[in-house]
């Protein structure tokens, strides 16, 4: 063969070397490939590990943080993070179980104290820095706090790192502040450091531009690196000049056309074109090799390059009009990552492809994508809408093209115009792939051969009207702070005749308190104490988180009480093994309601040597229970002092009390209320007065 080739002249020897050139269809799968998606790659990242996964973060996001150690010491946790295997560009927002950390400070400074939290619940126990790549070793104070955990050399230098000292506090506070050890590190911030085959002289800068993210991973990664010369860079600049136009939106707004941002993890024994595949789908692009050079074909309309009207008929030409009917999608939606949801999992609203479902008949089939690199709907909605868009071209050719196809490579655009009676297979095609060779012809001379395969290409893959194909999107509020346990809501109190306890003939005050549930989920249980003014808590007991009111609040009651007293209650949330902190009401005024038997009747007040007896008569009313007397040296019930009380009787009866120790010529005035069945007063009784012998 080596032979052969060196016969051939210098251009069709040129020609050899250039080779075969296909479409590697990375997105031919995308309905049923199981690629892992963004939110299981941050949680696997988050777990402690010994063999911490090799990850490159790019464009701009939320990067997950390996705990590289993390330990507590004391009341202090020291913890080193992970976020990217390489450096970065910054600035940074560090963010703990996903609440925003604020701090004042210079993270970079590791001979000072970094970066200090200003906001609850950090502030004052929180304190971290952050290595962009620079660094050589640990804070200073780790090294003098923490140096038989850390030493000097545990810089991770080359690869961005944060270093986080927390006081953990009190066990009160410590669930709310700190719910899980290690916490939950995710830093917000710009990443990617990437070069650009537009301006080869400029060093490394942030560019969330999917094209040169995709060429930084071919570049960069730890599995497989290409070498330049392996690499059609003046296709990545074509791709990335298509990924800076600026892309209209609903409203006149305009926003980049393609961008990736997300977490990319390299796992040993994994094929380097299929970890990619998130990067080139984040574009909807396509990856080409031609003559052993890799491409990045971007989402774009081409215009054909050439028309093909004749073909070798030494071979037969194969044409399919129709693709599987299982292929085909008719509507499609996309999975992509929300920064509006803190960078949960959203998905955009169902696409209808125009005409596809009345074209196919049946049922709608629907096409589902996984975007994790795209952090933005609009994006989301229109690669989507290429994708599905993409299966609907069916029409596919193969067979030979002349010599006059040797300059089309993969994923060109020709036109195929053929004569009759093969005019039916004319149309616009893409290239997938082409295979340029020779056929010796006699003994002097040879004939160039082009075996390709061809697929239906049409301008309305990429069209998109934003005012009529965008579709609005709900931002939901969408809250997963993790506080640890949180509390119930406001604890509030009554007291009054709705709240006593009657059984027969007994009434027992009570206080009813209620507050909302607390929000977390891993709530079980509440427990509640209780204290009367001026004595110490007192243990009530725990309520059933399931139990709750017609309003859905979480209630209980205070008894017995004694009337008008005062009471407060304080609440917490329990959970499995954890608690969080009280949460106390305002003082209450224990009481029953209205009063319910009138007061007592002034019968006589005698006086006598140094006494005076005073007799009252009960009221005949069946919830009288009790009567309490009352003297004052004044005519004004407001001014007496309680003589004797309660004493018990039978309603209809004389009480008699007798006031003692008093001097000669002594007056003194006297009051009675009564007590009702429910341990409220009346209001007092007319006075009676008397004066001594």
């Amino acid at each position: 063969m080596s032979a052969w080739v060196a016969s051939l002249s210098p251009l069709a020897a040129a020609a050899v070397k250039i080779g075969a050139s296909v479409i590697l269809n990375l997105a031919v799968g995308a309905l049923t490939r199981k690629s892992p998606r963004q939110q299981d790659v941050i949680r696997e990242l988050h777990q402690p590990t010994s063999l911490p996964a090799y990850r490159f973060v790019y464009g701009k996001c939320w990067a997950p943080g390996t705990p590289a150690p993390v330990r507590v010491k004391g009341r202090i946790l020291y913890g080193c993070f992970i976020l990217n295997s390489r450096p970065s560009a910054g600035p940074f927002t560090l963010y703990l179980d996903k609440r925003k950390v604020e701090a004042t400070g210079n993270p970079y400074d590791f001979a000072g104290n970094g970066a200090t939290a200003t906001n609850d619940p950090f502030e004052n126990h929180t304190r971290y820095w952050i290595g962009r790549g620079d660094q050589v070793s640990p804070p200073a104070q780790f090294l003098s706090e923490a140096g038989d955990i850390f030493k000097a050399t545990d810089g991770w230098r080359g690869r961005t790192v944060l270093w986080l000292r927390a006081d953990v506090g009190d066990n009160d506070d410590r669930q709310e502040r700190l719910p899980a050890t290690p916490p939950e590190v995710m830093v917000d911030g710009r990443w990617s450091l990437v070069r650009d085959p537009r301006n080869p002289s400029a060093p490394a800068a942030w560019s969330a531009n999917q094209a040169l993210c995709v060429l930084d991973a071919l570049r960069k990664n730890p599995l497989r690196p290409y070498d330049d010369r392996n690499l059609w860079l003046d296709t990545f600049a074509w791709a990335a000049d298509e990924a800076d136009v600026p892309f209209s939106v609903k409203g006149n707004g305009t926003i980049p056309r393609f961008e990736t941002n997300g977490v990319l993890v390299f796992s040993q024994g994994q094929e380097l074109e299929d970890t990619i595949i998130p990067l080139v789908e984040a574009g909807a692009s396509e990856i080409i090799r031609v003559g052993g050079r890799l491409g990045l074909v971007p989402a774009v309309w081409q215009e054909p390059v050439m028309t093909i009207s004749d073909v070798l008929d030494d071979q037969p030409m194969t044409f399919n009009r129709n693709r599987p009917l299982g292929e085909l999608v008719t509507e499609v939606t996309a999975t992509y990552t929300s920064p509006e949801r803190m960078y949960e999992d959203a998905t955009t609203p169902i696409y209808v492809l125009d005409g596809a479902q009345q074209e196919d008949g049946g049922l709608p089939r629907l096409g589902q994508y996984d975007l994790g690199f795209v952090t933005d709907h609009r994006q989301a909605q229109y690669v989507a809408a290429i994708m599905g868009r993409r299966t609907r071209m069916q029409r596919s050719w193969s067979g030979v093209l002349p010599g006059d196809a040797f300059d089309l490579v993969a994923a060109s655009v020709m036109s195929l115009q053929l004569p009759a009676p093969y005019t039916r297979r004319n149309g616009t095609y893409k290239v997938e792939s082409i295979h340029p060779g020779f056929d010796p012809v006699g003994q002097d001379g040879v004939a160039m051969r082009c075996p390709a395969m061809l697929r239906e290409e049409s301008p309305a893959i990429y069209a998109w009207n934003p005012e009529t194909d965008e579709q609005d999107i709900t931002l939901e509020d969408f809250d997963p702070t993790i506080k640890g346990l949180q509390t119930p809501g406001a604890v509030t109190g009554i007291s009054d005749a709705s709240t006593v306890l009657t059984s027969g003939d007994t009434s027992i005050p009570r206080i009813r308190f209620e507050a909302d549930p607390s929000p977390s989920a891993s709530a079980i249980s509440y427990e509640w104490q209780y204290q009367r003014q001026g004595e110490p808590w007192q243990a009530g007991g725990t309520i059933d988180g399931k139990i709750r009111d017609a309003d859905g609040d979480v209630f209980g009651y205070v008894a017995p009480v004694v009337v008008g007293q005062q009471y407060r209650v304080q609440m917490r949330t329990l959970g499995i093994g954890t608690a969080s902190k009280f949460v106390v009401s305002d003082w209450i005024t224990a009481s029953a309601g209205g009063y319910l038997a009138p007061a007592p009747t002034p019968v006589s007040a005698v006086g006598g040597a140094g006494q005076i007896a005073a007799t009252f008569r009960a009221p005949n009313d069946p919830d009288y229970r009790a009567m309490e007397i009352w003297q004052s040296a004044t005519n004004n019930s407001t001014a007496a002092a309680l003589m004797a009380g309660p004493v018990y009787g039978a309603s209809n009866t004389a009480v008699t009390e007798v006031h003692t120790g008093l001097g000669a010529g002594v007056t003194r005035y006297y009051f009675a209320r009564s007590i009702d069945r429910n341990g409220q007063p009346s209001p007092f009784s007319a006075s009676i007065s008397a004066t001594t012998t």
